[in-house]
């Protein structure tokens, strides 16, 4: 007689749905540990974010406080020579309407360094209520005459101001500035002060009235209205040479070159 495949079936349908009981226990233990860390960690997250914004709202009133307003007595400007120390001042009270805390410093240095003797600006706080600034000015080195106007210049070659009417001023200027050869004029500066270094040393300096550094390595110095060339060097010797060749007979000299060896002479008319 034959077995029917009954009883097999039944096991089989039985296992399938133990495995199915297991399944979903398992499934449901997941989701329960799941839970068990991310609703904690969600409040948490959610109570970090009140808090910051708790936080950020109590720093924004304390840094607004009359507690942090500048003292204008508070502001300690020093460092300044050429530059107004009360433009200064204002700059600083302009920037720090809200306070010291919220103070735009770096704001506060670009204004300053916009003035044209200033070549660098600090500026740092001074809680609760004060400012302190210090001034790196620039420093007037030689004359320069461009379109008939004289203007200070330092060793950057960069024009500070229009020289007034009262200050004290070399006897002589530069001719023919470029300010658009920053690279050129810094040279031109350089042999400029090693000529004047070798005049003074030789306290022939005030018989120049002007300088023309055109070309580099050929110095013009007028010299009673004479033009002198001194080439690049040996600025003193040859410039006492020219100061002996022109002597008491600068009415007929024109033009005079002294670049080595002994002066040449050209005389008007010639």
């Amino acid at each position: 007689m034959n077995k029917t495949p009954i009883k097999r079936t039944t096991k089989r349908k039985t296992s399938m749905a133990r495995n199915t009981r297991q399944t979903s226990v398992r499934a449901k233990s997941h989701n329960s540990q799941l839970a068990k860390y991310l609703v904690p960690a969600v409040f948490i997250f959610g109570l970090s974010i009140c808090l910051f914004y708790m936080l950020f709202l109590g720093y924004r009133t304390v840094t607004a406080s009359t507690f942090f307003d500048l003292e204008e007595a508070k502001i300690d400007i020093r460092g300044t020579n050429r530059v107004p120390k009360d433009k200064v001042v204002e700059i600083v009270k302009s920037k720090a309407t809200k306070g010291v805390w919220n103070a735009d410093i770096s704001e506060i240095k670009q204004e300053i360094e916009k003035f044209a003797f200033v070549k660098n600006a600090v500026v740092s706080r001074v809680l609760p209520d004060g400012l302190r600034v210090r001034v790196d000015e620039r420093e007037a080195f030689a004359v320069v005459r461009r379109d008939s106007i004289d203007y200070w210049v330092d060793k950057d070659a960069v024009i500070l101001s229009q020289i007034g009417r009262t200050e004290t001023r070399p006897p002589y200027f530069l001719r023919n500035w470029d300010s658009s050869q920053n690279e050129r004029n810094k040279k031109r500066l350089e042999i400029y002060a090693n000529a004047l270094k070798e005049w003074q040393d030789l306290s022939i300096a005030n018989r120049i009235g002007s300088i023309s550094l055109e070309d580099e390595n050929d110095l013009v110095a007028m010299i009673d209205e004479i033009p002198v060339r001194l080439g690049n060097k040996d600025f003193g010797k040859r410039l006492n040479l020219a100061l002996s060749a022109i002597s008491d007979k600068k009415q007929q000299i024109e033009s005079l070159i002294s670049s080595g060896g002994n002066p040449i002479v050209r005389y008007k008319n010639s």
